[in-house]
């Protein structure tokens, strides 16, 4: 939606969530014009000017990711989650 800037991290991608949930710490997709730009982790995740740990659907955010240097407005952050599925055996 917007870029913001701070002082002590640096810029802050403004954000809209329109699926899902996303946490801090999760890992994170970097887009732009369609071209993935970057992988990472989700370093800081705020709700207005506090700190939150997760931020559901339909609410706005500020959004930093490691290795991403410069955000863009139209730019498209996709938070995923690796689960690790243990398998069972049949008897």
């Amino acid at each position: 939606r917007q870029v913001f800037h701070n002082s002590k991290t640096g810029d802050i991608a403004g954000c809209y969530v329109k699926s899902g949930h996303v946490k801090r710490n999760a890992l994170a997709r970097y887009y732009r014009r369609g071209s993935l730009i970057g992988e990472g982790v989700i370093t800081t995740l705020k709700r207005f000017k506090d700190d939150a740990a997760d931020v559901l659907e339909g609410f706005e955010c500020g959004i930093t990711v490691s290795n991403v240097d410069r955000y863009e407005e139209d730019d498209i952050i996709e938070v995923y989650e690796n689960v690790e599925v243990l398998r069972r055996l049949k008897r």
